[in-house]
């Protein structure tokens, strides 16, 4: 997965850049290890779109969880 668009609320980002450097770097390497292809797994029931293959939140979380444990 990779980061495409970032949103910063009163210069949190910055706040974070300046003070949490080497927190916001594991973000970033937690991001780009979770393959997002292999989370497309929900089956959508939505009238609008049926049997459409969604993302799994659930799943997707677990992913980020097992990532950000496996740093410590």
């Amino acid at each position: 997965m990779k980061v495409v668009d970032e949103f910063s609320h009163k210069g949190g980002k910055q706040f974070i850049k300046n003070n949490f450097p080497e927190e916001l770097n594991e973000i970033y390497q937690v991001i780009s290890k979770v393959n997002l292809n292999s989370y497309k797994i929900k089956v959508s029931r939505e009238k609008t779109m049926p049997g459409k293959m969604l993302y799994s939140p659930i799943e997707l979380n677990k992913a980020f969880k097992r990532e950000f444990e496996s740093l410590g």
